[in-house]
């Protein structure tokens, strides 16, 4: 076995304090996995809800409330020269016009809205995945340490040899070199090769 200045000697305690580095991402997989099973159900059970909620509280914007005021005085001079002001035909224009301001103001609202909400669902779903990439490798480590105790046979070991060193690097990379040595040991012991 190589000098492993992160060891002290009980590669149990070792993978034990490895397992304790997964923590803070169980536990916000835990949460973020809480948030969403209690947000989706009511996202697919009223979709429009959440637009409603939204929409609830949307005002014109002084963007909008310039661009109706300015279409109906331009409108309303043109229907004024051409003899139509006040005309059904004037008065179906200029709706469907403003109509068309307060839609694109309402959408654009509702964008806006919708963007730090997306951004904030997309975050929680990011987290839960992290929480499932820790149980997994929470479960690594339980299967490592049985295998290193004797309570399995080396077709574990031989597993983690054909994996490559992709699962070496991983642990490498997020536990320390302690675990990664440890591993690579056990491996080898055991015929398999990282």
């Amino acid at each position: 076995m190589s000098y492993n200045p992160f060891s002290n000697g009980d590669e149990s305690s070792d993978l034990d304090q490895a397992k304790g580095l997964f923590d803070p991402w169980l536990e916000q997989g835990r949460s973020s996995l809480s948030l969403l099973s209690k947000l989706f159900p009511q996202l697919i059970s009223n979709p429009s809800g959440l637009e409603d909620q939204i929409m609830g509280k949307y005002q014109e914007s002084p963007e909008a409330q310039y661009q109706s005021k300015t279409l109906t005085d331009s409108m309303n001079r043109q229907a004024a020269m051409s003899g139509e002001l006040g005309s059904p035909n004037e008065q179906a224009g200029l709706a469907s016009n403003l109509q068309g301001i307060v839609g694109r103001d309402q959408q654009q609202y509702l964008q806006n809205a919708m963007a730090p909400y997306n951004m904030a669902v997309g975050g929680e779903q990011t987290m839960s995945s992290q929480g499932l990439k820790a149980a997994t490798a929470e479960s690594l480590i339980d299967q490592l340490q049985a295998a290193l105790s004797g309570q399995q046979s080396g077709e574990f070991m031989n597993l983690l040899g054909s994996m490559g060193g992709g699962l070496a690097k991983l642990l490498m990379g997020h536990l320390g070199a302690g675990i990664g040595n440890t591993l690579g040991a056990a491996s080898a012991a055991e015929g398999g090769g990282f």
